[in-house]
């Protein structure tokens, strides 16, 4: 099933952005609290796109997820950066696993 990779890759970005927050702004210049509603929108998210083009779903949806969902509490450009940098980390896998088994 195509869509269990994509949700493993956001569950691990929500972990990793739970627990960058035990650090506090260490690497931050804030201190962002992620709880269990990002997730559950996210995981909302995915369901909606699942069903569109493979490009254009995972575009749209690391657009949803990184842009609105968790960069909406984001101010400074360098948080935005360190949050881009981890979802590139989070989806780089669950993106080439999606274009594999689509058709």
């Amino acid at each position: 099933v195509v869509w269990r990779p994509l949700l493993l890759s956001l569950a691990a970005f929500h972990a990793t952005l739970v627990q960058r927050g035990r650090f506090g702004t260490l690497g931050w210049t804030a201190c962002y609290r992620f709880g269990d509603a990002e997730l559950q929108t996210t995981a909302d998210i995915l369901g909606a796109l699942i069903d569109k083009t493979p490009p254009a779903g995972l575009r749209a949806l690391r657009y949803s997820v990184v842009q609105m969902v968790y960069g909406g509490r984001i101010a400074a450009p360098a948080d935005r950066r360190t949050l881009l940098h981890a979802a590139e980390l989070s989806f780089g896998d669950a993106g080439a696993a999606h274009r594999a088994t689509s058709p």
